[in-house]
This record gives C-alpha cells, sequence and structure tokens, in this order.
C-alpha cells in the first residue's frame, strides 16, 4: 500500500482529494495494527492518510473501539 500511496503523492487521501472507498478498507486495518502494537511510523504515507482520516468525525467515531 505504500507503494501505491507513493504514486499518487499529490493526493491527501488513498486514492484522491476526498475520501474513497480505498480509505475506508485501510483505516481500520491500520488501527487494528496499532492496536495490535505494530508501530505505523516505517510507512510515512499511510500514517499520514490515516491521520488525516482520524480528523474527520465519520473515520474517528466509526473506527475500531479502543483496546481497554
Amino acid at each position: 500500500m505504500e507503494e501505491l500511496l507513493a504514486r499518487r503523492q499529490t493526493d491527501r487521501y488513498a486514492a484522491g482529494d476526498a475520501p474513497s472507498m480505498a480509505d475506508i478498507c485501510l483505516f481500520p486495518q491500520a488501527v487494528n495494527a496499532e492496536r495490535a502494537g505494530l508501530s505505523l511510523d516505517q510507512w510515512p504515507r499511510i500514517t499520514a492518510v490515516v491521520a488525516r482520516l482520524r480528523a474527520i468525525p465519520a473515520f474517528a467515531e466509526n473506527g475500531p473501539a479502543p483496546r481497554t
């Protein structure tokens, strides 16, 4: 995914300048990886997209629940 995002360097999200189905699929995978203790730092483009998505209430409110 990082390679694919590198080809679209000017896009704010996974497949353009607006969230799309690609982001709907990417977001929970990234959040679950973080929940499992995996740092996304090695994938800076994915990290940037996920950060932008977290700023959108629909994503922030409906993503996977934090571990308790």
